[in-house]
Formats: structure tokens, C-alpha cells, sequence
């Protein structure tokens, strides 16, 4: 009656679950392997090996160091802001608060969206003429701006939904 061990059976039953998460986490790794050693293009399909020269000429690539720069800049920033804003939000709602139950499940909600949605979502509300931002702005007397189109622009929107995305898994934590 007390027995916590795994019968044969239990096995058996876990058995499906785990040779499809296998499935799912094992086939791409191994296929992004195959790729990035393999030069490949879309005029010929074929996967021709070639080693290791995908990852040496990355060395030499400018190009490569300039996105990786900017990509730790991002991720710094980005973190940063979620941590400060995260720290504020769960001091909000830490002590008696009317509605704090309410609070907290509203600043939940990003998180609990799917990045494919809000991509879709921030990008409609960001498009340059047809997007309610710059018809905000526009009626204090700013913009427009090319929130999508200028590059420097464009890294302050990725970091602006990236900071509204997950700035509440941050709060979390904290609030934890």
C-alpha cells in the first residue's frame, strides 16, 4: 500500500509521452546540426557538407560581431528595464491593496499570451499610417514615427514589446 516505486506498467503508460517529447526536442537540434555544418542554398536543396566553415567564417564576419553586439545591448536593456519595472509592480501589490488579486492577474496577462499574437498585435499597432501609436502621439503633438521602417526606431519597438512581454514573469518572480 505504501509502495512509491514504478511498476512495469506506470513505465508503459509514461513511455508514449516521452519518445514524443524526445521526438520534438531531438529532431530539430540534430537537423539545425546538420544544417549549420552543410553549405546550403536555395537554388540547390542539397545538404553538401562542409565542417566546420560555417562556424569559422563567423569569425571573420563583421557583420556577425555588429548583431551580437547589438543583441547584448538589447538583452542588457531589456532586462534591466523588466527588472526595475517588475521590482515596482510586486512593491504595488505586496502590501493591502483594494483589488490585489485583480492587479496581479492583470499584470499576468502579457506573459500569458503567445509571442506569435503579440507580434501580430503590436505590429498592427505600430504600423507607421494605419496604427493607433502615432495617432496618440499625433494628438499630444508628437510623431509621427517610423516605429517599424528605421532601424533605429525598429530596435527601440522589439525592445519596447519585448519589455511588455515579459516584464510581468519578472514581476512574478519578485512578487515570489
Amino acid at each position: 500500500m505504501g509502495e512509491t516505486g514504478l511498476r512495469p506498467y506506470k513505465l508503459a503508460f509514461l513511455l508514449p509521452g516521452l519518445l514524443t517529447l524526445l521526438a520534438i526536442i531531438l529532431f530539430p537540434l540534430l537537423f539545425t546540426i546538420r544544417v549549420s555544418t552543410s553549405g546550403w542554398d536555395a537554388i540547390t536543396p542539397d545538404l553538401n557538407w562542409i565542417g566546420g566553415a560555417n562556424y569559422s567564417a563567423l569569425w571573420i564576419d563583421a557583420r556577425f560581431w555588429e548583431s551580437l553586439a547589438r543583441l547584448g545591448a538589447m538583452a542588457t536593456g531589456t532586462v534591466i528595464i523588466q527588472y526595475v519595472l517588475g521590482f515596482a509592480l510586486a512593491l504595488l501589490v505586496w502590501h493591502d491593496v483594494k483589488a490585489r488579486r485583480f492587479f496581479r492577474l492583470l499584470f499576468l496577462i502579457p506573459m500569458m499570451t503567445t509571442p506569435v499574437i503579440m507580434s501580430v498585435i503590436w505590429r498592427t499597432i505600430l504600423h507607421e499610417s494605419l496604427g493607433p501609436a502615432n495617432d496618440l502621439l499625433q494628438l499630444i503633438g508628437l510623431g509621427p514615427y517610423p516605429w517599424l521602417t528605421s532601424s533605429g526606431w525598429a530596435v527601440t519597438s522589439v525592445m519596447m514589446v519585448e519589455v511588455w512581454q515579459w516584464t510581468p514573469f519578472m514581476f512574478l518572480l519578485l512578487l515570489t
